[in-house]
């Protein structure tokens, strides 16, 4: 008969390549997963106590009350997490490469923008990437805020789909492009409000 310690490294695994499988592992999922099993291999513990039952019942019912967990898990990000991914960055892609066709268009040559998403537009637009979360662009880090950071670079344009307060730099701001990208389902509920505006800095 499997020991316990058996049967949480496998329902571990499995547990892990039934999400991994359907593309939707993520940090929570990893962080849940074990806490969730110790949960259940406690509970059939007090169970067992409670109801004297055998080793192999105890074991059975832990395998039962893993495997309907996995099951419910896997349908419910089969038929809703993974579809509602899948159109938010199809959504997304698709936005920020007809962005980067408006930038390359507007492009005279010495092109400059912000963004939080350099990856598309980095790639397909031909202009200067200012990074305004500082993955790509080691400069952000010598400023306090985003805002700060646009000022001290004075892109010709920016890309927004977070919160920046405009009011706080000394520009006007054209807005040229907006759309909407739907949001991941569960995994995130909000709509991201995409915007691409023209800066004439004062």
């Amino acid at each position: 008969m499997m020991a316990e310690e058996d049967l949480l490294f496998a329902f571990l695994v499995g547990a892990f390549y039934c999400f991994y499988a359907l593309k939707n592992v993520t940090l929570i999922t990893v962080m849940l997963s074990p806490p969730v099993i110790l949960i259940a291999i406690d509970f059939v513990k007090r169970t067992e106590q409670r109801l004297d039952l055998s080793k192999r019942t105890s074991s059975l019912a832990f395998v039962s009350l893993m495997s309907a967990s996995i099951i419910y898990n896997g349908t419910f990000t089969a038929v809703f997490k993974k579809p509602a991914m899948d159109r938010h960055y199809e959504g997304f892609q698709t936005q920020y490469m007809k962005i980067a066709g408006i930038l390359k268009n507007l492009n005279t040559g010495n092109c400059q923008v912000a963004l939080t998403d350099a990856g598309i537009i980095g790639d397909l637009a031909g202009c200067r990437i200012d990074d305004l979360v500082g993955l790509v662009d080691k400069d952000r880090l010598g400023y306090r805020t985003k805002e700060a950071h646009l000022e001290a670079k004075k892109p010709e344009f920016v890309v927004l789909h977070v919160e920046l307060d405009l009011d706080k730099i000394p520009a006007s701001f054209q807005e040229i492009y907006n759309a909407t990208v739907l949001a991941m389902g569960t995994s995130q509920s909000r709509h991201w409000d995409v915007r691409v505006y023209r800066i004439i800095w004062r």
